[in-house]
Parts: C-alpha cells; sequence; structure tokens
C-alpha cells in the first residue's frame, strides 16, 4: 500500500469513528424503508427472475469521446499460461505475466457506468461467475441499478451497466447493509450458492429509496470459501486465478461467519 493509500485509509476510518460517535451521517427514515423492502421481498415469490435487458458489445460505440470517458481501468497482471513461456507460477505452469482486466467507462448520455471486460476476464477470470449470478437471480433485489449487460458478438458476457447513484459512507455501509439489508443478503447467499467477497461500502450506491450493489463480478462459489492453493490447482479448468481471487476477502465478518456455516452445513 503505498502513502496516499495509507493517508486515505486513516481519513477513511477517522470519519467512520466520528460519525459513529456523533450518530450522524446515516438515514434513518432510508434504513427503516430498506427493512421493510427487504422482509417483503422475502415474504414474496423469489423464483421469479427479473428480465435484463442485453446490448451488443460491438454496438456500444465506447470510442466516442463526446458521450464516453475513462473513468477507471482495472488492469491486473495475471498469469498466462504458454508452453516454453518465460515464467513460472504458483502451479508450476510455464507461461509469461501480462495485464488483463477491465474499463469502467462513464456514458454522459444515460448517466451510467459501464464495465466493460477482456474476454479472458470473462471465461477464466474474475468474471468467471457473473453469468451464474445473473441466471440465478442473485441481484435481482440488491442490484436495483443494473441498467443492462453486455454481450459480445460470440454471445460472450462482456460487461454491464450500473445507473449513477449516490456512495455512501462506511458508517452508513452498517446501517444500509449489516442493520437493514442482512437477512436479504444472507438468505440470496443460501438460496444462489454464491457469496460476495469484496461486499464494502464503496461497492454499494444509493438510488434515491434503493440500495445497490454494483461490482457484480465479486461473487463465488460458496465451496470455494476460505480454500487453498491446493483445491485452486484442482479446479484449473474452471477458473484460472481462483487462488488469488479465493483469498481475498473484503466483506464484513458478520458475513463470513455465515458463509463459513452455509459451507459447513453442506459439507455434513
Amino acid at each position: 500500500m503505498d502513502a496516499m493509500r495509507y493517508i486515505r485509509a486513516g481519513l477513511r476510518r477517522a470519519h467512520y469513528l466520528v460519525q459513529k460517535a456523533t450518530r450522524t451521517g446515516v438515514d434513518r427514515a432510508f434504513a427503516a424503508d430498506l427493512r421493510r423492502q427487504a422482509e417483503a421481498y422475502l415474504a414474496g415469490d423469489r423464483s421469479q427472475r427479473r428480465p435484463l435487458p442485453e446490448r451488443s458489445l460491438e454496438g456500444m460505440e465506447l470510442s466516442d469521446a463526446e458521450r464516453f470517458a475513462v473513468a477507471r481501468e482495472d488492469i491486473y497482471v495475471r498469469f498466462a499460461p504458454e508452453a516454453g513461456g518465460p515464467d513460472v507460477d504458483e502451479f508450476g505452469r510455464a507461461g509469461r505475466w501480462v495485464p488483463r482486466g477491465c474499463v469502467v467507462y462513464r456514458d454522459r448520455r444515460e448517466d451510467t457506468y459501464v464495465k466493460v471486460f477482456e474476454a479472458y476476464f470473462s471465461t477464466r477470470g474474475e468474471g468467471r461467475f457473473l453469468p451464474d449470478a445473473l441466471e440465478r437471480g442473485l441481484y435481482d433485489f440488491l442490484c436495483p441499478g443494473l441498467a443492462y449487460v453486455l454481450r459480445d458478438e460470440a454471445g460472450l458476457l462482456r460487461g454491464y451497466a450500473i445507473r449513477e447513484g449516490e456512495p455512501v459512507s462506511p458508517y452508513a455501509f452498517e446501517w444500509y447493509v449489516e442493520g437493514s439489508l442482512r437477512e436479504v443478503v444472507c438468505a440470496e447467499t443460501e438460496r444462489t450458492g454464491l457469496f460476495f467477497n469484496d461486499l464494502t461500502f464503496h461497492n454499494v450506491v444509493r438510488h434515491g429509496d434503493r440500495l445497490s450493489l454494483i461490482d457484480l463480478e465479486s461473487v463465488m462459489p460458496v465451496a470455494w470459501f476460505e480454500t487453498d492453493l491446493a483445491f485452486a490447482r484442482a479446479h484449473l479448468d474452471e477458473i484460472d486465478i481462483g487462488w488469488p481471487y479465493a483469498s481475498k476477502w473484503e466483506s464484513p465478518a458478520w458475513y463470513g461467519a455465515f458463509v463459513r456455516e452455509l459451507k459447513e452445513r453442506a459439507q455434513r
């Protein structure tokens, strides 16, 4: 972590402590309304899937600078197996380390953020389990800000668009997610068999009277929770970066305890 990241983390922590001590920075009426929404959703028929609009990646014209602006590039160095390659990964495979990831564009016309994955990201990288999450309806309630998904000409899921929303603070996140939506988060994890490994304040935005997750690809099967390098090696046919991804955990402790119990129950 560089110096600026330490400084930002320290400022966020100080802001959180001030808000918690003074009990400010939270819309209590909104938190109560979220709780009522969650109760109504859980009491309804969760087998009905929410229709998801789709758009063609090739037809997006992302090079149109008047409409689209690059908001962020999430590019990571990932290992690409290659016979006779100059590098060796943790599994003993030959290959080379190459930059891979996704780019987020700001769509000025529609007030959305469009996240576009590389093909490898979708099939063997962090986006590998997103199609499962969408098909099982994991985000039907938890992502009202999802505007549409992107597919390429081969039909591969290559990203999605989220409507612009209002960020929430770490303290507000505790109130809204742990306080109001905790039962829904846990119930949907159990129903779909997928867990969120990056359920944090910076991956949540407010849309009017709704709360929406925004980092939709940060999901994995419950069976992958707290697994080791040997498990990742045995599942290289599913996801090539399973070990570094499975070892990542940014979600709350209470949620980790729930996922752990869920996994243990499934193994009995």
